[in-house]
């Protein structure tokens, strides 16, 4: 990998990919018969379906958690700014890194107090009551990205999780999923309205 110069932001997007081929393969080829006869001997194809669709989200969100760690790792945090963007809107990388990072289903997992201690930090940095001795430009940074992606920028109130874009991988993801595999009609009309709902709840 040294000899051909790949960098980690490259080597981030092939991992994903391959991440998400792998689920794709669990769900759809006979890997789950291996599964099935070693830990669900009586298991219905019913479950198997489930089972791969539960992987696939599984290595899909944790993909793209990784990712977004290993791009933030791979850009240095410039000079913190309340307005500026985290990365290099000129680049490529930049703008993956970017919207990468404003999907990361890691933030889902932050409390409702750590968002609040985020946007609490952030309040003291405006207002010039903050150390920037004792608050690193990394803290800083992750207290914002913990806050535009919880907080709604208007109401100041904490976002439900499935209404974030953190959220989109890990809850529609499986409605879309539903979507592309229901033949009722009546199913596809509720998926669909499902999917537009949740759309319309993010924006």
């Amino acid at each position: 990998i040294s000899k051909l110069k790949i960098g980690k932001e490259r080597i981030a997007i092939l991992a994903i990919s391959a991440i998400f081929t792998v689920g794709i393969l669990f769900n759809q080829w006979d890997w789950m018969k291996i599964f099935e006869e070693v830990f669900l001997a009586s298991s219905t194809e019913y479950q198997r379906e489930v089972i791969g669709a539960a992987f696939a989200l599984v290595t899909s969100s944790v993909a793209v958690a990784v990712c977004a760690k290993i791009l933030e790792s791979r850009f240095p945090p410039p000079p913190f700014s309340l307005s500026g963007v985290r990365f290099d809107q000129s680049t490529f990388s930049g703008r993956y890194a970017q919207q990468l990072c404003n999907s990361d289903p890691a933030t889902l997992l932050a409390t409702d107090a750590s968002v609040l201690h985020a946007a609490q930090i952030l309040e003291r940095y405006e207002s010039g009551r903050s150390d920037e001795g004792e608050i690193s430009t990394k803290v800083l940074w992750g207290a914002r990205k913990l806050k535009e992606s919880s907080v709604h920028p208007d109401t100041k109130e904490i976002i439900p999780r499935p209404f974030r874009m953190a959220g989109f991988v890990p809850f529609n993801g499986p409605v879309c999923v539903a979507l592309t595999v229901a033949t009722d009609l009546r199913w596809l009309l509720f998926w669909s309205w499902m999917n537009q709902s949740q759309n319309a709840a993010v924006n």
